[in-house]
């Protein structure tokens, strides 16, 4: 049941995190909009004699559409990948419970995958947990020894 509340208390952080980048996003938007208008405006002003082909709010909208598409859309996943991961994620990654991991940790080499210890906060680096699923590959042998 506590892992439960913890998961729940995770999760709540979590939303919670969103939350806040959403409002960001918003303001960053509105920062967008904002500067789309006054740049309209500026052309207009310097180049009185050109027709616009559209209204200025045809173009601010247009603008604002080519900028939220380069932005990362809510529940997209990161564009750069994570060079570390906490005892969890590592774990998670390697199939096996957090505290198997641990128990990995205190038998030390070969059984456990390198980590750097940040006072009391374990990393595991993505690339040597990689080449360590990699030594544990067991490779199929085919000939007289293999059934």
């Amino acid at each position: 049941m506590p892992k439960i509340l913890h998961e729940i208390e995770l999760a709540k952080a979590e939303l919670n995190n969103l939350l806040s980048g959403l409002s960001r996003m918003e303001q960053r938007l509105e920062s967008i909009r904002n500067l789309a208008r006054e740049a309209a405006g500026n052309l207009s002003l310097l180049e009185p004699a050109r027709p616009e082909p559209a209204s200025q709010e045809e173009i601010i909208a247009k603008a604002v559409e080519l900028v939220l598409k380069r932005l990362p859309q809510p529940g997209q996943a990161q564009t750069t990948p994570k060079l570390y991961l906490r005892t969890n994620e590592a774990a998670k990654a390697l199939g096996v419970s957090r505290r198997t991991l641990e128990n990995w940790k205190a038998l030390k080499e070969p059984f456990c995958p390198p980590y750097v210890k940040i006072g009391k906060m374990t990393l595991y680096p993505v690339s040597q947990l990689e080449k360590h699923i990699n030594r544990k590959l067991v490779r199929w042998r085919i000939g007289r020894d293999s059934i």
